[in-house]
């Protein structure tokens, strides 16, 4: 599953910083739409994280709360992120 954050994020996720909630909510930010009986996505689901404009993912992570709360709440951390482009893990060139 993945999940797009605005331009606003790109910055901060390549710093190492979780998602806030607005980086997903704000124009430019997309997450899987929820219905009335099922969330888009549940807490503690793993997610691709794209950024708007760009082809390819910059990050890894889970949800700390459901996409339904992250859009009503619109507030916190809404994902922790586990692994960035350029972090040591990007880095490591041969994994033993």
């Amino acid at each position: 599953t993945s999940v797009t954050v605005d331009k606003g994020a790109i910055p901060f996720l390549l710093g190492g910083a979780n998602v806030m909630c607005p980086g997903l909510t704000n124009p430019g930010g997309e997450m899987p739409a929820d219905d009335d009986e099922k969330n888009g996505l549940e807490k503690g689901d793993g997610v691709v994280i794209y950024a708007e404009g760009k082809e390819l993912p910059l990050a890894v992570g889970m949800m700390t709360m459901s996409s339904r709360d992250v859009r009503k709440k619109n507030k916190g951390n809404g994902i922790e992120v586990s692994h960035f482009l350029g972090d040591g893990l990007w880095l490591t060139e041969e994994i033993q």
